[in-house]
């Protein structure tokens, strides 16, 4: 019944007179079978102009500072001491600042200064994930200059849907793909997400070499209230990509399109060449 009302256009985002979500309901009711599909719904129909963390967040819990995605996966696999192992695992591979990145051999060479690619996402949601495709698809066909590393705007360090999350991920690809028999059980839900695809790509990327790191904004001096806040962002991104740069000759760094321009600004104005 519910699937139908879903294809007959009923509103995902609808409430009852006290608020609730029938994603909320389902989850408070235990009818867990019509939350991912709720999940699985909000998921391909969320507001494409959301932050794409908040609108990932919503899909995977309750609310957009509740959703929590390393209890979800610990959730369907309680037993299992291989997840909690990778879930302790990725918080340390993602520990690692822009600072303590060894140095590229590549980088060394005389070649023109670092580029820095910026790939604008106009529609985060839709446009990450036909970015993120051509990018391991560049990969896999080796048409990736040497030296290139990848930035996401994920927080390096974040304790939700940042990259120790990607890694988390990245890691059960991994022992999934030669775990036949002890595979990790990943929500359907989750693997619609954009940052399945970006574990993917992190995954093949670690495999091959390529650095993938978070340079999103973590710990920011104003709050998301503020009117400042998106100018914060910036300045903190144009140094942490200008900080990247130093170590690989290029960076390729997909970010919603009301950044570019102004970032633009700020990396040609210290000399970076930007693409």
């Amino acid at each position: 019944m519910v699937a139908l009302l879903l294809e007959k256009g009923a509103s995902i985002e609808a409430t009852d007179k006290d608020g609730n979500t029938a994603l909320e309901l389902a989850l408070e009711w235990g009818h867990d079978s019509i939350a991912d599909l709720l999940r699985s719904k909000l998921a391909s129909t969320q507001n494409d102009s959301q932050n794409l963390r908040r609108s990932e967040k919503q899909a995977i819990g309750l609310t957009s500072e509740e959703g929590n995605l390393k209890a979800s996966i610990l959730a369907n696999n309680p037993e299992n001491e291989k997840v909690k192992e990778l879930v302790e695992l990725s918080k340390l591979q993602a520990s690692v600042t822009i600072q303590e990145l060894p140095i590229s051999k590549d980088s060394q060479t005389k070649e023109p200064y670092p580029i820095i690619q910026l790939i604008p996402e106009t529609n985060h949601k839709t446009d990450h994930a036909n970015i993120i495709d051509d990018l391991i698809s560049a990969i896999k066909n080796h048409l990736l200059p040497k030296g290139t590393a990848i930035a996401l705007e994920r927080k390096q360090n974040g304790n939700n849907l940042g990259m120790s999350d990607v890694i988390m991920l990245a890691n059960i690809i991994g022992h999934n793909k030669i775990n036949m028999d002890h595979k990790i059980t990943v929500p359907e839900f989750i693997k619609g997400l954009p940052i399945y695809k970006d574990a993917k790509l992190y995954n093949l990327a670690r495999i091959k070499g390529i650095k993938v790191i978070g340079i999103e904004g973590k710990g920011l001096e104003v709050s998301k209230e503020s009117s400042l806040y998106n100018q914060v962002r910036e300045e903190y991104m144009a140094i942490e990509l200008v900080n990247l740069a130093a170590s690989v000759r290029n960076v390729i760094f997909p970010v919603g399109a009301d950044h570019v321009e102004k970032l633009s600004g700020r990396l040609e104005a210290v000399g970076m060449e930007v693409n």
